[in-house]
């Protein structure tokens, strides 16, 4: 597997290695990096190359359009020549996509992740966890922070109907941010008209997750090597904790009102 972020995957002070040794714009082999510019310490596959994408980078804007998004999907960055010890930022032709695997996951589990991860990263600030503890209302206070900060932003794209029902939503700018994401992916693949896999979070974990290995092999037409040892874990998370049942049918209208007919027919 390749990402497009040397960064995560490339010790420090070391070269990011590219799929192609000819080209420092990558996508970058997850687990190589080396302190000369070599040739890469794997082959290439006859035909497909798993690559991970976020398709957003830290420059986004709130609520990007199809084309930022696209060239989103294919920007890496990566530590490359002259000075490994900087990240440079690259692209690479969205033509070189020739598939596309489209992960989704319940927007509720993945903002509450979203939530956790930024409660631990505050280990050290006991105000910040004073004002957002790791309750139903530290959650609520926090999403309604974020609402605060972008609130404004709201109005410059989405009509004032839509805004209050933003506004009335526990989380209304992530839920917004996040069926934006995935009306992209599906309008950027049907616009490369290419082949496409979608696969939902929960079939990675439990006893789905060989089956769901096998299905996304066959998919980019790759051989299976190892399987791991044991399952990744839960499938997800107690929403419940955090959010009440008036909450999700809030969060249900929204979703609806924002997502495109094919994003919605995977949500519901």
């Amino acid at each position: 597997m390749a990402t497009n972020y040397g960064q995560d995957v490339t010790p420090p002070k070391h070269y990011s290695i590219s799929i192609n040794p000819r080209l420092d714009c990558g996508p970058y082999w997850a687990g190589l990096g080396d302190t000369a510019l070599t040739s890469t310490k794997r082959k290439l596959p006859n035909n497909t190359v798993l690559v991970h994408t976020y398709c957003q980078t830290k420059t986004t804007t709130f609520v990007p359009t199809l084309e930022e998004y696209m060239q989103d999907c294919v920007t890496t960055f990566g530590r490359t020549a002259p000075d490994p010890t900087i990240l440079t930022r690259h692209e690479y032709p969205l033509s070189r996509v020739t598939k596309a695997i489209h992960l989704i996951r319940n927007p509720i589990s993945q903002i509450i992740t979203k939530f956790q991860k930024e409660f631990k990263s505050h280990v050290q600030d006991t105000s910040w966890r004073s004002d957002y503890p790791l309750t139903k209302s530290g959650f609520k206070t926090w999403c309604q922070a974020a609402d605060v900060r972008t609130e404004t932003l709201f109005h410059e794209y989405y009509s004032a109907g839509t805004v209050q029902t933003m506004q009335e939503t526990p989380c209304g700018r992530y839920i917004a941010e996040f069926i934006s994401w995935h009306n992209h992916a599906f309008d950027t693949i049907a616009s490369l008209d290419i082949p496409e896999l979608v696969i939902y979070h929960d079939d990675l974990y439990d006893d789905s997750l060989e089956t769901t290995l096998h299905t996304m092999l066959d998919f980019i037409e790759l051989k299976q090597q190892t399987m791991p040892s044991q399952r990744l874990g839960d499938s997800d998370i107690d929403v419940n904790e955090f959010l009440s049942r008036s909450d999700f049918k809030q969060i249900r209208r929204l979703v609806q009102k924002l997502a495109t007919d094919e994003t919605w027919s995977h949500l519901e």
